[in-house]
């Protein structure tokens, strides 16, 4: 009787695990980590990001994933971390990761106005 108990428990705690695993592996990028390669110097709420590439993702996909973070394609060096306003994706565009750039004075790289990872219809727009 205590042998079929402690299997049963052991059965029970091996079950959590597996489920708990299946659960936070069910979201593969919450952070929506989307990389981005500009040819030329764009701008990002004022800060200059020379030609190369760049990964964009959310800070805290946990919550409301209103942080993004734009940093080096290896992380080493982060750029900006700036809170973000949803925005819609426009309905004709496809479900590709895009950037929407806005005017810029002549002589001057354009700015990042909003950022739509894969899939998603909903973006983050910069706050300028």
């Amino acid at each position: 009787m205590l042998a079929q108990k402690v299997l049963h428990m052991v059965f029970g705690v091996t079950l959590i695990g597996v489920l708990a695993a299946t659960s936070i592996g069910a979201i593969p990028n919450a952070a929506k980590t989307t990389y981005f390669t500009f040819s030329k110097a764009v701008q990002v709420s004022g800060v200059t990001l020379p030609s190369g590439s760049y990964l964009f993702e959310v800070v805290n996909p946990e919550t409301n994933g209103t942080v993004v973070r734009v940093a080096s394609r290896d992380r080493s060096k982060i750029y900006l971390t700036q809170v973000t306003l949803p925005v819609e994706r426009p309905r004709s565009r496809d479900m590709q990761p895009r950037i929407v750039l806005g005017e810029a004075p002549a002589g001057q790289p354009p700015s990042v106005r909003s950022w739509f990872p894969d899939g998603e219809t909903i973006g983050r727009a910069f706050i300028h």
